[in-house]
């Protein structure tokens, strides 16, 4: 794993050396917001009503 203190490797080499970009190294994600749950939810949610087919442009039984 990568010390920041280490004194003989820059945390630039040692990025290099795992082959690990700087900026992957240095991102934290942000937490998803409670308004973004609730819509992967309700899509999720959906998805499974409809009986969607992986590749289809539509449900299978639109009519019910």
């Amino acid at each position: 794993m990568i010390e920041p203190g280490q004194a003989t490797l820059s945390i630039q080499r040692q990025c290099e050396l795992l082959s690990l970009s700087r900026a992957s190294y240095c991102y934290t994600p942000a937490a998803a917001s409670a308004l973004n749950l609730e819509l992967m939810r309700l899509i999720r949610f959906a998805l499974a009503i409809t009986k969607w087919r992986p590749g289809c442009l539509r449900p299978e039984n639109p009519a019910g």
